[in-house]
């Protein structure tokens, strides 16, 4: 099961997501703080997806 600080979202993780965001963009100034903002939905949403699988995984198996 997760718990609230396995959703916890690092500040290297959104370093790291931000920048290949920026190359992705084809490394493209002036967008430092929407691809911050992007960087941090795309992996809040990516946590609160795993949190869900692991929720219904854990609700399925103890109707077992």
């Amino acid at each position: 099961m997760l718990d609230h600080q396995d959703r916890t979202i690092s500040r290297e993780e959104l370093e790291k997501r931000a920048y290949e965001l920026y190359l992705k963009r084809g490394a493209e100034h002036g967008h430092d703080e929407e691809d911050w903002l992007l960087a941090e939905a795309q992996l809040s949403e990516e946590r609160n997806r795993g949190h869900e699988t692991s929720e219904s995984y854990k609700t399925q198996s103890a109707g077992r």
